[in-house]
């Protein structure tokens, strides 16, 4: 027990370091971390990048972010095994995607299969509810909501009749919610705007 809460300390200053620009995911470091297989250590950082999700984080960062997510995501193409527990702590980097390109689609779909373990909580919906809200964000509010909207998608058509239809549901209000959050950004936009003229 007190060896795992000095191995997470010093994971959560690489975290830090890699964050800030002082270490890169291409380090020695992070080649131990990946290559040790330790899926715990993996989980414990994607659970420290949640951790500081809010408007601190920059883009650079949410870029840092996403390439530790990729790494996680293609060392778990090439594992026997499907790892659940490190795709489901992925899952929840979901709030530093802002865009549908390409490559944000390959890591949702990715962590989309850990979502199956959705299928054992006894409320599905109320887990999948609890999820979407974001916590903080950078910039603009209409985006992270954008990002976590996306991942709802998955479940519009899910077996479980009730889910599908809440998810259904859900997507329109988060629809209606992020139009109306973006015309609130426009509306401020231009109200500044029109203090400098």
């Amino acid at each position: 027990m007190a060896n795992r809460a000095i191995r997470e300390n010093l994971l959560a200053r690489v975290v830090s370091a890699y964050l800030w620009g002082e270490e890169d995911l291409n380090s020695s470091t992070f080649d131990a971390i990946f290559a040790r297989g330790a899926e715990a250590d993996l989980e414990f950082i994607a659970s420290v990048f949640w951790s500081v999700r809010g408007p601190a984080v920059t883009d650079d960062q949410r870029n840092l972010i996403r390439a530790f997510w990729s790494k996680c995501v293609a060392r778990s193409e090439e594992s026997p095994t499907v790892p659940k527990a490190l795709l489901s702590a992925l899952s929840r980097l979901a709030c530093f995607l802002e865009t549908a390109d390409e490559e944000d689609r390959r890591l949702l779909e990715a962590v989309a299969s850990a979502l199956a373990l959705l299928e054992c909580a006894p409320n599905k919906i109320e887990v999948l509810n609890d999820h979407f809200e974001p916590m903080g964000w950078s910039g603009s509010k209409s985006a992270t909501w954008e990002a976590n909207a996306r991942l709802i998608d998955h479940f519009e058509n899910h077996s479980d009749l009730d889910l599908a239809a809440f998810a259904r549901l859900r997507r329109d209000e988060m629809r209606r919610l992020i139009d109306d959050l973006k015309r609130q950004e426009l509306d401020s936009e231009k109200s500044e705007n029109e203090r400098f003229e």
